[in-house]
């Protein structure tokens, strides 16, 4: 494995063929199974993130992966105008960093956790709004 994540009792890997595999909670009977194979796809993660059903990865070049569920056919790159070093999923909010450091965040905004002071969800990457 290339990369590791583990939220709570749940643990997902990106491997180096381009597999992510996932296992534990609430995966009976708690062995790892594969989610999502992007081999030859171009989209191989080099790290992966989760929070249960919506996962991320960054790809070699810096492009994020993001997919829902165990579902391959929704996996896309999110923006490939942007290079992040970093990206994390929690409480499904997806927040990535740029190589320069600048913050990105999308997904439920219900409670202004993308921080571009609104309320509104956004599936696409919106650049946080710095004092």
């Amino acid at each position: 494995m290339r990369a590791l994540d583990a939220p709570g009792n749940a643990f997902c890997g990106a491997e180096f063929g381009g597999d992510v595999i996932c296992w534990g909670w609430p995966d009976p009977p708690f062995q790892a199974v594969p989610q999502l194979s992007l081999a030859g796809q171009d989209l191989v993660p080099v790290s992966v993130s989760f929070d249960g059903n919506n996962k991320c990865g960054l790809k070699q070049d810096g492009t994020a992966v993001c997919w829902q569920g165990d579902l391959p056919d929704s996996a896309s790159v999110l923006d490939d105008s942007f290079r992040f070093q970093s990206v994390s999923v929690f409480n499904d909010v997806s927040r990535a960093l740029t190589l320069d450091g600048r913050p990105y965040c999308w997904g439920d905004n219900r409670f202004g956790e993308i921080g571009d002071a609104t309320a509104t969800n956004s599936p696409t990457s919106v650049a946080v709004r710095m004092p």
